[in-house]
């Protein structure tokens, strides 16, 4: 039974880590609605090692554009400290940069809060609905062009950085919330995207590595955690196309009706049986 465990938790964190419906709030309620318990920490660290392998291969490219253009940060440094204008790779790494200091900042000094204040299946519930009202805004946000890399500035970069850490709160989409920003700050719907996940990078990368110092022995089998871990892989790969097809066609609000529909059911179920979420 653990690796059908692993294997349906595998799918759900593949699913819903790029999908705009948030995976943690989609895991709580999966762990108490199945009867699955506390969430297991080296099952937890290998099935996000998944959804990144996963976004490592759809974003190789910028990636790779990304890695050549470090070496010239120190003269970027510069150049941002005289005025000048940076354009390319180099400039999407001060923004990346940017972005996931804030992210860092909330992470390391709001997660107890969030964690404590959102502890009950009634508060992923309301979460559910506050990511669908914001997937919902970006209906209005018409135009076919927006702004391209050139044009975004740092503080645009720090805007969807402090979004990001929000969204540690279950039930707050991490690609609904940040992509939804940077469409509503105006940027190209490409853009928006391409930010948004490579911004998670660093995010999950640096979460996942906090997580290890707390490494303990799992109750799964290794080869339930392989399974599982491929799953979040095959699926979360196969979202992350489908998501960014969706966004170039500018049907992202879609996604709200399921937000609304899954917040609201959780509520009512919340208000018979109020359950706590083993979240920690």
């Amino acid at each position: 039974m653990d690796i059908i465990h692993a294997i349906i938790l595998g799918v759900i964190q593949g699913l819903t880590e790029f999908l705009p419906v948030s995976s943690s709030g989609h895991l709580a309620v999966t762990q108490i609605l199945m009867g699955f318990g506390k969430s297991e920490l080296v099952l937890d660290v290998c099935l996000h090692t998944g959804t990144l392998i996963a976004i490592l291969i759809v974003f190789r490219n910028d990636i790779i554009d990304i890695l050549k253009s470090v070496t010239r940060l120190p003269q970027t440094l510069e150049q941002l400290k005289h005025r000048e204008k940076v354009t390319g790779s180099i400039w999407l790494v001060v923004l990346i940069i940017c972005g996931s200091i804030i992210t860092i900042i909330i992470g390391l000094f709001g997660e107890r809060l969030f964690i404590d204040l959102f502890s009950s299946i009634r508060a992923v519930g309301i979460c559910f609905l506050i990511t669908g009202s914001i997937l919902w805004m970006t209906k209005y946000v018409n135009r076919p062009v927006g702004r391209t890399i050139e044009n975004m500035r740092i503080r645009d970069a720090l805007t969807i950085g402090f979004v990001q850490g929000l969204a540690i709160a279950p039930g707050i989409s991490r690609s609904g919330t940040t992509i939804s920003t940077a469409l509503l700050l105006g940027l190209d719907r490409e853009l928006a995207a391409r930010y948004s996940f490579l911004l998670f990078i660093p995010a999950v990368a640096g979460a996942t590595l906090l997580e290890l110092r707390h490494w303990e022995t799992s109750s799964f089998s290794a080869i339930a955690i392989v399974s599982g871990t491929i799953s979040a892989f095959l699926v979360g790969y196969a979202a992350l196309k489908i998501l960014l097809n969706i966004i170039e066609r500018g049907t992202f609000h879609y996604f709200s009706y399921y937000c609304w529909v899954l917040g609201a059911s959780v509520l009512i179920y919340s208000f018979f049986f109020q359950p706590s979420l083993p979240l920690k």
